[in-house]
């Protein structure tokens, strides 16, 4: 017992002396373990979050859309193998003439109660099956426009102005991102739900259908594409909101096991290093313990302490502080884009733990690995002054006309870094894995802005776009000669699905004349003459669908109940969006629906120029 508390004493006036070196010791068990724990934490956190949502709000398996469905279409998707449910609704883009000439919601008129993609309420009352002009309006697109329960909201629906009365303001699981671009934008876009009793006689064009536990969805997709042709199936793997949400997640994954990991290495190379010194200056101390008959295992459990507290301490203060310390901060980035009612932390995943713990043993080890090697020598060789390496000729000396122009301060430096290898190879890789993730961060500060820049300012060379109403839009050539500006392009867009033997995703088909000089496909930003024949899809579609040019997909389009097979002519180095590309003749050899001016796109227009567009009624 005297030994005990003498070797306690001891502890206590070897921290007090070595403050510092127990103090970074600890620090550094800390960050390496904080800095895994927060990003792994985080995406964990999102995962549990968006899942839970989607899990809690029914989110549909599969979305079926078309032009209108007759009761043969509903009995076909109905009889689909694998079906647990089915909700039917009428969707479309509304204009709200009352919040601004910009401002479009997207209104879904479901039939009956809402089973599936069922909102939350946050404000206000939920929407009884039969009110006819009660509505549900979104969070955020309600606060931006002074909507509330009482309030009334017109919707230009099917050229019929109808006026609805705010029952609540809801999220829903199907819009985790309610945007219609890039990025939310409340004050121009949201989504409003009414019943199909506020649309009487207008067929239904969305079918929402949920698969039963179990159900092979792939198959499910095909039946569904087999059992309507001329409909567009879109799954949770492709629905764009549900795509983009969990897109962050994986963002957040891949960033946990780069720069949190690098993290974690550089600290356990601090920490051999630290533990390593502190042992070293102990040896005369444990020369003494021996000669005073302490045994060897009373020493090893003393020693233990140097590394086992400040090492235990760092690692739990760094597991679990992350989760009130640097979650917040990670969630704060994407909480202006992701919707969901409530954030759910995930529990602490067994891979932080295990790093916690690994830190914990590795301190322990070097330290019983120092011990066992210092108790080898006896109490007298201990306490004398530790001899140094036994010095040797190095492969630079046999170069003796290289070794010759050396200074003694160089020859020194090369005998010391040979003699004590250990301590350079952890300098060279602390430096190394230091410098990889200063180079990665700057390099992506450096990157994001650069791509988006590129693409804003190459690819796309127009200064202004008009979206245009497809029923009252006139001809390119019309505005072509009613539009004062350096150059006036236009465009046709619909959504199409583009599928290969392995995969099917929902993308966008732009269709432009082939002297389309505003949007540039090709290499380094400059203008692609599109193709008259075949599709031109861009890199990261054509990565994603796993196709190069040359090869052949299929696509349909809304309403048709025939696929198109088409020969990828062309890559286009677009590096944002997943877009395919036709030209107009290519188009017009399919003979499906006429070309149609869907957005102009301006160069620079006149003064007078911009009058004419600020005038005109179908943008």
């Amino acid at each position: 017992m005297v030994k005990q508390r003498a070797l306690r004493r001891k502890l206590g006036r070897d921290v007090r002396q070595n403050t510092m070196q127990f103090l970074a010791l600890t620090l550094l068990c800390f960050l390496g373990t904080w800095a895994f724990a927060g990003l792994d934490g985080n995406w964990r956190m999102d995962e549990t979050t968006i899942e839970s949502w989607i899990d809690k709000g029914r989110l549909c398996d599969f979305w079926v859309r078309g032009t209108g469905f007759s009761r043969q279409d509903l009995y076909r998707i109905r009889s689909v193998s694998g079906i647990e449910s089915t909700q039917l609704r009428i969707t479309l883009d509304a204009e709200c003439p009352d919040l601004g000439d910009e401002v479009i919601a997207t209104v879904h008129a479901c039939n009956g109660d809402m089973t599936l993609n069922v909102p939350m309420v946050r404000t206000g009352e939920t929407l009884a099956a039969g009110d006819a002009r009660g509505c549900l309006v979104e969070e955020q697109f309600a606060a931006a426009h002074g909507l509330e329960p009482g309030s009334t909201l017109k919707l230009d629906l099917y050229g019929n102005r109808i006026e609805f009365t705010v029952r609540g303001t809801v999220l829903s699981p199907e819009y985790l991102i309610t945007s219609k671009g890039m990025a939310p934008d409340p004050d121009t876009y949201g989504y409003v739900l009414i019943s199909d009793r506020a649309l009487p006689g207008v067929p239904y064009n969305d079918v929402l259908v949920a698969a039963k536990s179990g159900a092979d969805l792939n198959v499910m997709e095909r039946a569904l594409s087999a059992a309507v042709p001329e409909a567009m199936v879109i799954s949770q793997n492709t629905h764009p909101s549900t795509l983009q949400a969990r897109n962050y997640v994986r963002l957040f994954r891949n960033m946990s096991y780069i720069f949190p990991v690098l993290a974690y290495f550089v600290a356990a190379l601090v920490v051999v290093t630290t533990i390593s010194r502190m042992m070293d200056g102990q040896r005369i101390q444990m020369g003494t313990l021996k000669a005073l008959g302490y045994t060897d295992r009373q020493i090893l459990l003393h020693y233990l302490s140097y590394a086992l507290w400040p090492s235990l301490i760092g690692s739990a203060l760094g597991l679990f502080s992350a989760k009130y310390t640097l979650l917040p901060v990670l969630w704060a980035m994407i909480e202006v884009n992701l919707r969901v009612p409530e954030l759910i932390y995930a529990p602490i995943s067994p891979i932080a733990w295990a790093l916690a713990a690994a830190e914990v043993v590795m301190a322990c080890l070097i330290c019983i690995r120092h011990e066992k090697r210092v108790s080898k020598e006896s109490a007298a060789d201990l306490l004398r002054p530790k001899p140094p390496k036994a010095g040797a000729r190095v492969l630079l000396e046999r170069m003796t006309g290289l070794w010759r122009r050396f200074s003694f301060n160089s020859k020194m430096i090369v005998r010391n870094i040979f003699r004590n290898k250990g301590r350079t190879l952890m300098s060279m890789f602390g430096m190394l894995f230091c410098n990889m993730l200063i180079i990665c961060s700057f390099g992506l500060q450096e990157s994001i802005p650069y791509f988006v820049n590129r693409y804003f300012d190459g690819t796309l060379a127009y200064s202004q776009r008009l979206d245009l109403n497809a029923t009252q839009a006139g001809t390119l050539e019309s505005y072509r000669a009613r539009i004062d500006a350096e150059s006036v392009n236009g465009l046709m867009e619909t959504s199409c699905s583009l599928r290969t033997k392995e995969k099917t995703r929902t993308v966008l088909l732009t269709i432009m004349p082939e002297d389309t000089t505003l949007i540039r496909l090709g290499e380094g930003s400059t203008v692609m003459a599109l193709p008259r024949d075949g599709i031109v899809l861009t890199k990261k579609l054509a990565s994603v669908m796993n196709v190069a040019a040359g090869d052949t997909v299929e696509i349909q389009l809304p309403g048709d109940d025939e696929t198109i097979l088409l020969n990828v002519t062309a890559l286009a180095d677009s590096n944002i969006g997943q877009i395919a590309y036709m030209g107009k003749g290519a188009w017009e050899h399919l003979r499906k629906t006429p070309f149609t001016v869907t957005a102009l796109l301006i160069l620079n227009p006149s003064a007078d120029g911009q009058r004419f567009i600020d005038n005109m009624d179908e943008v």
